[in-house]
Formats: C-alpha cells, sequence, structure tokens
C-alpha cells in the first residue's frame, strides 16, 4: 500500500474466550486508529535510504581493499577498512582452520557480492578462487590436528590391550562413533598414515583398522543400520597390498554378513564393495590354483 496518510484497518478475531480475557475481565475489542503524518514517513524513508547508501558505500570500499589484496588493482585505496568487515589477507599455510575459515569466508562473501553487484567476472573469480585456496589450507589443518590428537592418544595407551579388550568385548566406556575417546574417522586417517609409512608401523595399521570395525558393528547394531563401510574398505586395501587375498575376502563377507540388504543405505560404498568382493575372490582363487 503506497498511502501512508490515512487510517489503516487491522482486524482481530477470537474464537471463544481465552484465558486472558477470563484473568483480565476483557469482553470486548475496542477499535484503535493513528494517522502517520506524511513528514515521519518521509523521514522514514529518507533514513531507510541512507543507511542502505552507507552500507553500499562501505561495500564498495571493502571490494576495493579486496581487488588490491587480490592483486586486481594496482593503486592502494585511499579510503581506510570500514568497521564490520575484516581485513583481506591472501592464503597462508601458517594458519590454523579456525582462522582459515574466517578468512575463507570473508573471500566468498567478496566473491557473492562481487557477483551481485555484477563486477567483471574476473573480479568475482579471483575471489572465488582465493576464498578455496583458504578453506582447502582450513580442510588440512584440521585434519593435521585432529591426526596430531590421536596419534597422542596412540603413544599414551597400550594401544594392542585396547584392542584386545575390544575385540574381547570389553566396553571401553566410548561416546558413539568414537574409540579411545576420539572419532573414528580420525583413527582412519592414523591407519591410512600408518599404511603410508611402511613396515613396521603397517603391521599396526590392520589390528587398528579392525578394532574400527568392531566399532562400527556395535553401532550398526544399536542403530539397525549399516556397519560404516569405510573401515572395511580400509581393511580390505591393506590385505590386497599383502596379497592376502583370503583374508580380503573374509573381511568384505564379514560386512555383507552383518549388513543384509534390507539394512544397507544409500551411497557408492555399497557397489563398490561388491566389486571388491567380485575381485578378491578371483584373485583368491587364482592364488590357490597356484600354490
Amino acid at each position: 500500500m503506497d498511502r501512508h496518510d490515512g487510517p489503516a484497518t487491522i482486524v482481530v478475531g477470537a474464537i471463544g474466550v481465552n484465558s486472558y480475557v477470563k484473568k483480565v475481565g476483557v469482553d470486548s475489542l475496542a477499535s484503535i486508529t493513528r494517522l502517520v503524518p506524511r513528514a515521519d514517513v518521509e523521514k522514514a524513508r529518507a533514513l531507510a535510504a541512507q543507511k542502505l547508501a552507507d552500507e553500499r558505500a562501505a561495500e564498495t570500499t571493502w571490494l576495493a581493499h579486496c581487488r588490491w589484496v587480490a592483486g586486481i588493482d594496482t593503486s592502494a585505496p585511499t579510503a581506510p577498512l570500514p568497521a564490520g568487515f575484516d581485513k583481506p589477507q591472501l592464503p597462508r599455510e601458517t594458519d590454523g582452520p579456525d582462522s582459515a575459515h574466517q578468512h575463507g569466508s570473508s573471500w566468498w562473501r567478496a566473491y557473492k557480492k562481487a557477483e551481485e553487484l555484477q563486477h567483471p567476472t574476473a573480479e568475482s573469480e579471483r575471489f572465488k578462487d582465493i576464498a578455496r585456496a583458504w578453506y582447502r589450507i582450513r580442510d588440512t589443518s584440521a585434519k593435521a590436528e585432529q591426526l596430531s590428537s590421536v596419534r597422542s592418544v596412540a603413544d599414551g595407551v597400550d594401544l594392542d590391550q585396547a584392542i584386545r579388550d575390544l575385540e574381547n568385548g570389553k566396553d571401553l566406556e566410548d561416546q558413539p562413533g568414537s574409540f579411545l575417546g576420539r572419532p573414528m574417522w580420525d583413527w582412519l586417517r592414523y591407519v591410512e598414515e600408518l599404511a603410508k609409512a611402511g613396515e613396521p608401523a603397517d603391521n599396526k595399521a590392520l589390528p587398528l583398522v579392525y578394532a574400527l570395525i568392531v566399532v562400527a558393528e556395535r553401532e550398526a547394531k544399536t542403530s539397525g543400520r549399516e556397519p560404516a563401510p569405510a573401515y572395511t574398505w580400509r581393511a580390505a586395501i591393506l590385505h590386497r597390498k599383502r596379497k592376502e587375498y583370503r583374508e580380503e575376502v573374509a573381511v568384505l563377507e564379514r560386512w555383507e554378513a552383518a549388513c543384509p540388504p534390507e539394512r544397507r543405505g544409500p551411497g557408492e560404498m555399497q557397489p563398490k564393495l561388491a566389486q571388491r568382493l567380485i575381485k578378491a575372490r578371483e584373485l583368491a582363487n587364482k592364488h590357490s590354483a597356484s600354490a
């Protein structure tokens, strides 16, 4: 409605008598009208327009700083960085995950704003590339921190005994999805690190990944869903690397037995496991025939 110099009608309807009416004793509705002077309307419009103009000016100045830092403009902006905007920074590998995430989010905001304002495509693409570089640093740094935390746990306990306790059915009092207080996914990264290191570290990887399989199977019994297949997949890779084809077949069949088709969720891992089992059986038969 464009007109603001007349009364606005509001209709309030109610069915029955609510508790407020009973308590206060109100038994009727009064009509209330108030004229809003045109001067007040124009003042509100002017304030809103000024606020929008200030926001656009701040964004323009901030984007100028972004272009300079990104190397798009060769001259430094004359206006200072507006309040409320992060100082643009080029990616640094030494930043932690929180800092990298903040910088990445800032550059992504610049990318979307440049697109919204229809700035040159080269500008928005440059901002997007910087944002993604920051996000890669964030992810790498986060993984490094998680791996370091798991490594500290592994070095501080008798890991072999913990694995034996788990396999013997002992309750380690872990939260769901955890082993020795750390997320299973972080332990899987530690397994991958051990496998890459070669012997003797490689020999520790297989018992540990089987412990993760046990944890996944216990969770599946509680949830009624499939055991997480990533740990079985890693065990199969380790067995094939060792040319232990029968063991590879066994661990893949173990997952199938623990996860009948009606309990399997969506995802690409199921067909991959099925195809790997076919190949593992072929290799096991071939190896047996040549032995």
